[in-house]
């Protein structure tokens, strides 16, 4: 499952920086640059936990990046894919509840970093 979660790595990063630099304003581009930094920061500890468990570090085939038609289309898919990331987050979470502190707290940080992104893309929706 975390490896499901780390093939969208690419076209995340690559759909998040193409929607800052055509966001509608400087406040919204502000926001996407901070989700981008959150979205850099969740792969890290998604792959942080991936080489706890398995002795090495993931790989994983990535999902070709393909430019949203609109604005409005690009915000909905990356709000689509946080709310599936979500519930993925949520499903793990919940396999690993009686596995060690570091993995429980470090799934934990993860979901948190999606809570945040899930508000800001809500603060998106109103330009």
């Amino acid at each position: 499952m975390l490896e499901d979660l780390m093939e969208t790595e690419s076209s995340d990063v690559l759909m998040i920086d193409y929607l800052s630099v055509i966001s509608p304003s400087e406040q919204a581009s502000f926001l996407w640059k901070q989700i981008l930094e959150s979205r850099r920061r969740h792969y890290d500890w998604l792959r942080s936990v991936y080489y706890q468990l398995n002795g090495r570090w993931p790989e994983v085939d990535q999902e070709i990046f393909r430019r949203p038609s609109s604005y409005e289309e690009g915000l909905t898919t990356q709000f689509t894919r946080t709310e599936r990331r979500k519930l993925h987050m949520q499903s793990l979470m919940n396999q690993m509840l009686y596995a060690s502190v570091y993995f429980s707290q470090s799934l934990q940080i993860i979901y948190n970093q999606l809570l945040y992104e899930e508000l800001l893309l809500r603060h998106l929706r109103r330009f």
